[in-house]
C-alpha cells in the first residue's frame, strides 16, 4: 500500500506540476484542494495509511486500504468541512456477449 500511494501521489503532483508549466499555465487547484491534501498527509503522519491524488478535476481522492477506511474517514472529518464519499472495487471483469 505503502509504495502504490507513493507512486500515485508523485504521479498526480507530476501531472499537475506539467499543468502548471504548460503555456498558458493552468490548474486544477482551490485553497480546498490544498487544504485536502495536507489533511490527508497529517493523517498518514498519525499513522494511517492514507494517500491522496487528483485527475484533471477537483476532487482529491484518497487511497487507503480496506481495514483503515473508517479510521482514515473519521480523521479527515476531524479536519475538513467537505463531504467525504467513500468508494470500493467493483466486482471483476467479465465478457459481455453482444449477441443478446
Amino acid at each position: 500500500m505503502e509504495q502504490i500511494g507513493q507512486f500515485t501521489e508523485r504521479s498526480a503532483m507530476m501531472m499537475h506540476g506539467a499543468n502548471m508549466a504548460a503555456e498558458p499555465p493552468f490548474t486544477y487547484f482551490a485553497p480546498a484542494t490544498l487544504t485536502a491534501w495536507a489533511a490527508v498527509r497529517a493523517v498518514r503522519d498519525a499513522g494511517l495509511p492514507a494517500y491522496a491524488t487528483m485527475d484533471a478535476g477537483p476532487n482529491v481522492k484518497v487511497l487507503t486500504d480496506a481495514t483503515h477506511v473508517d479510521a482514515v474517514v473519521a480523521a479527515l472529518h476531524a479536519q475538513l468541512d467537505n463531504e467525504l464519499v467513500v468508494c470500493a472495487p467493483g466486482p471483476a471483469a467479465s465478457v459481455i456477449d453482444t449477441t443478446e
